[in-house]
């Protein structure tokens, strides 16, 4: 198992090339005692001191810690008035996101979402999209490498097909991968 910083060094590289692939500039804090990762200069003498996270995708979300915990705080320290925005790197989706951390309630997990909710529900969805960085290569919501969408109904699909007279039967899927 890896460390928290030895993953968090994972997370932060591809976060910081999106981040100037975008054009943007990023000032490096000398040492590691801040709880920020990085600033950047927004021009305008605007700086946003950003805080690095890895998020893992689940159930159509990228979900990430907006809290530090640890043995002293089960509970969880949060970042408010610490940090401006978080960046989020998923290697599941190899997609890297820039959230304000105004946009996001302070509790210990956020989320964003990927893949359409199954219930239909867009009021109040907090879509990836919005925030993604630079060229991501995540499957659908996110942009760039929309092949696939999943809505839930993929294990009934051929079922429906062969049992419906109104479509097309579906090609046979050399991968049984479900």
């Amino acid at each position: 198992m890896d460390s928290p910083s030895a993953k968090g060094a994972r997370s932060e590289a591809p976060i910081l090339h999106a981040l100037v692939a975008a054009g943007k500039t990023v000032l490096m804090p000398r040492g590691a005692h801040h709880r920020y990762d990085f600033v950047l200069d927004e021009g305008d003498r605007r700086f946003t001191r950003v805080q690095c996270k890895s998020g893992v995708y689940r159930h159509g979300c990228v979900y990430f810690r907006t809290a530090s915990a640890d043995r002293r705080r089960p509970n969880g320290d949060a970042y408010i008035g610490q940090v401006d925005a978080f960046a989020v790197y998923c290697p599941e989706l190899n997609a890297s996101f820039l959230i304000p951390i105004e946009h996001l309630q302070p509790r210990q997990v956020a989320a964003l979402r990927i893949d359409p909710p199954a219930n239909g529900q867009t009021f109040g969805v907090r879509w990836a999209r919005l925030y993604a960085l630079g060229n991501n290569t995540s499957p659908a919501g996110c942009g760039a490498n929309s092949l696939e969408r999943k809505t839930g109904f993929e294990p009934a699909a051929p079922i429906l097909a062969r049992s419906c007279a109104t479509t097309a039967p579906l090609p046979r899927r050399e991968n049984h991968d479900i």
